[in-house]
C-alpha cells in the first residue's frame, strides 16, 4: 500500500510541475505579446511622423522658394485649396498629394502675422483625418530691409 500511495505521490508532484510549466509559459507568451503589439504600434507611428516631417519640409521648401506665396505653392500640389490666407494640401495613404475626399492625412500651411522685422512665417501642420497633430514647422522667409528698418520696396 505505501508504495501505491507513493506512485501516487509522484504523479502528483508530476501534475503539478506541468500545470504550473504551463501557467509560466502563458504568461510570458501573454508578455511576449504585449511587446510585440506595442513595438508594431511604435512602428507604426514612427512611420507616419517619418513621412510627416518629409511631407512639412518639402512645403516649407516650397513656400520659401516661392516667396511666401500661398498661390504658387497651391499650384505645385494638386488637389490643394487656398482660402483666407491658408492652404490646405491634402494627402492620401502613400503621402501623395489627392483630393479632399480621397485624404487620410493633411497639411495646413497659415500665414503668421508680419513683424515689421522683415521676417515673413509661416505656420505648417501635418494632421491626420481625425485633426490630430502629428508635426508641426515654421518656415521663415528673410526679406531684405532698407536702411531705415523697414522692408525694401524692390526686395523680391
Amino acid at each position: 500500500m505505501t508504495t501505491t500511495n507513493f506512485k501516487h505521490s509522484k504523479n502528483r508532484i508530476f501534475l503539478l510541475e506541468i500545470t504550473i510549466n504551463l501557467l509560466l509559459f502563458t504568461v510570458l507568451l501573454i508578455v511576449g505579446l504585449l511587446f510585440f503589439i506595442k513595438t508594431h504600434s511604435l512602428t507604426e507611428q514612427t512611420g507616419v511622423l517619418h513621412q510627416a516631417v518629409n511631407a512639412c519640409n518639402n512645403v516649407a521648401s516650397v513656400y520659401e522658394q516661392e516667396r511666401g506665396n500661398l498661390s504658387a505653392v497651391s499650384s505645385t500640389f494638386s488637389g490643394s485649396i487656398c482660402a483666407n490666407d491658408k492652404l490646405f494640401i491634402y494627402m492620401d495613404n502613400t503621402y501623395h498629394p489627392c483630393e479632399k475626399d480621397d485624404a487620410l492625412f493633411k497639411i495646413i500651411v497659415s500665414e503668421l502675422p508680419d513683424s515689421s522685422s522683415g521676417v515673413q512665417k509661416a505656420d505648417i501642420r501635418f494632421l491626420k483625418a481625425d485633426n490630430t497633430e502629428v508635426y508641426g514647422i515654421t518656415a521663415c522667409i528673410y526679406n531684405s530691409l532698407s536702411p531705415e528698418g523697414r522692408k525694401a520696396v524692390n526686395a523680391q
